[in-house]
């Protein structure tokens, strides 16, 4: 629509470059309206069973697959870890209380 509101202007600078201006700032407002609703969709599609009160029944298979692949790449980098603390780290269990009765 601003190419058909350009071509209508004059042939003077100055009308022309008003015409461009405002149709920047009809752009501009769009831009403002149209920021808030994308970053509600992106919001949405962003979410599923494990940041939502969605059970994992309802959602869609592909959604199914990247949980398990998230499962699988946990184990496998559980399997190169050692158990136990850190290094250096003193236990806090119970200590020994002498000889039982």
């Amino acid at each position: 629509m601003a190419g058909l509101q350009l071509a209508a202007v004059s042939g003077h600078p100055h009308d022309q470059i008003e015409a461009l201006r405002s149709a920047q700032e009809a752009s501009a407002e769009v831009i403002r309206r149209l920021e808030p609703r994308l970053a509600e969709v992106e919001r949405r599609l962003a979410m599923d069973s494990s940041n939502s009160g969605t059970p994992t029944s309802k959602e869609g298979i592909a959604a199914g697959e990247r949980r398990r692949a998230r499962q699988r790449s946990e184990r496998e980098r559980s399997k190169d870890r050692k158990p136990g603390g850190q290094p250096g780290h003193e236990g806090k269990g119970l200590g020994r209380v002498g000889a039982p009765p």
